[in-house]
């Protein structure tokens, strides 16, 4: 955000990206990821905004060959990544 260790102005306006919906078109997301862990619910069953990360997730393109290991857990990383180690809670 701006080059400077541990200054995040954006952040410290409140603009964290928190309610926010993006669309990502790529192969393969690993779900079980730290970056989209959500220990409540399945993200293969429809749209739900209730999910801490994955809203949706649409596997019908060849994606359920490589699911955990594709590049699209990297792209979606860089988008959203905000680590969870218990799947429920944001950290910083």
């Amino acid at each position: 955000q701006s080059a400077v260790v541990d200054h995040r102005p954006f952040f410290d306006k409140g603009l964290d990206g928190t309610g926010q919906i993006v669309a990502v078109a790529d192969g393969g997301l690993d779900t079980d990821n730290c970056y989209f862990r959500d220990s409540r619910n399945n993200p293969f069953g429809g749209w739900d905004k209730s999910r801490r990360k994955i809203a949706y997730y649409d596997d019908s393109f060849a994606d359920q060959l490589e699911r955990d290991k594709g590049h699209g857990t990297y792209v979606s990383g860089i988008i959203v990544g905000r680590k969870s180690s218990n799947g429920v809670d944001n950290e910083v």
